[in-house]
């Protein structure tokens, strides 16, 4: 009797921990105040007397090291976001990289530790502004970075090797799931951008050619992809504009060593490609649109003036919001805010 009654508790203690084990694997990988989506405006708003809103972007500096600002477009404020210790242990080695959730209250970033002299592989972090915290949402023996956070606010696109080579993965921010979005033998998928739906996505690949060219594809149905443009450049770091109808981008000439780069937008609807922003022996990179569309941000990394810029969609009004050199910074990776109810 005793023994039966032993062993009937211990069923139950097995039992209990099953449950306790399974919920836990079904929690959710971060808050879901990151992943939560504010309504649709029920009007479109008046468009704004210049340019408006908050851009963070990363800055580092050998002093300071790595850290997240915010800037406000319209006064040029500097507000600093917090950013403690790596969660994982060690310290923070290199930072890259960094995508807004659609309401704003937390962005995701690709970062390298370093722990005792060793530097581990580039990992996916979540940063929640309301509580500081930081959440490691991969942890893997290999790659994981260029992340870009779905406008659904579910799932996060990024580039890893957890898959042969360097490919484009979701990662679904309920249940933890990853699955590749692309298989291309060794090729290399880069930078993703998505649409305003959320079920589309445009990115750089060498899937077919040495150097990167853009493709678009429906994360519904990955394959096949189309490549986006057929040209004499190299072309990468692509966004799509908020209305979906343009995509800015990188490029350079494929027969120019120095490879200066500057940015382009292609017309999704005629094809047409025009200059945005054409320089001299100058780099210009990470295009990304404000949320109204009006203008884009992009980070200028040489030249008198290195620093983080902004110009309207058309081409004009080109703007120094931060100077890396008053900042005492390098300035990299820049991202419009969406607005914060």
């Amino acid at each position: 009797m005793i023994r039966t009654a032993r062993f009937l508790m211990i069923v139950v203690i097995m039992l209990l921990m099953s449950i306790s084990w399974s919920a836990l694997g079904q929690q959710p990988l971060i808050d879901s105040a990151c992943t939560s989506v504010p309504d649709a405006p029920e009007s479109t708003p008046e468009p704004a007397d210049g340019p408006q809103g908050e851009i963070g972007f990363i800055a580092y500096s050998r002093l300071t090291g790595y850290e997240f600002l915010l800037v406000d477009v319209a006064t040029g404020d500097l507000t600093e976001l917090p950013l403690n210790p790596p969660p994982t242990g060690g310290d923070w080695d290199v930072i890259s990289n960094l995508s807004w959730s659609p309401n704003g209250d937390c962005l995701v970033f690709a970062a390298q530790t370093m722990d005792e002299g060793t530097a581990t592989p580039y990992d996916l972090f979540v940063l929640n502004l309301n509580t500081a915290v930081i959440t490691p949402i991969t942890v893997n023996p290999g790659w994981d970075y260029l992340p870009a956070w779905s406008p659904t606010g579910g799932q996060i696109a990024h580039t890893t090797d957890e898959f042969g080579g360097f490919e484009l993965a979701l990662i679904d921010l309920e249940s933890g799931a990853r699955e590749p979005l692309t298989q291309t033998e060794g090729r290399t998928e880069s930078i993703v951008t998505w649409n305003s739906s959320g079920d589309g996505v445009a990115f750089a690949s060498t899937a077919e050619t040495e150097h990167f060219q853009l493709y678009i594809l429906d994360v519904t149905d990955p394959d096949p992809y189309q490549r986006l443009l057929f040209s004499d450049r190299a072309e990468f770091h692509p966004d799509v504009s908020p209305d979906d109808a343009r995509l800015a981008f990188v490029g350079y000439d494929l027969d120019d060593d120095s490879m200066y780069t500057d940015l382009y937008v292609v017309d999704f609807a005629t094809g047409d490609v025009t200059a945005l922003v054409e320089s001299e022996g100058l780099y210009e990179y990470v295009p990304d649109w404000s949320p109204d569309g009006a203008y884009v941000a992009f980070i200028r990394t040489n030249g008198d003036a290195p620093g983080l810029y902004i110009i309207s969609s058309e081409g004009s009004e080109e703007q120094l919001i931060v100077s890396a050199i008053e900042l005492d910074r390098r300035v990299e990776f820049a991202a419009w805010r969406p607005p914060v109810e």
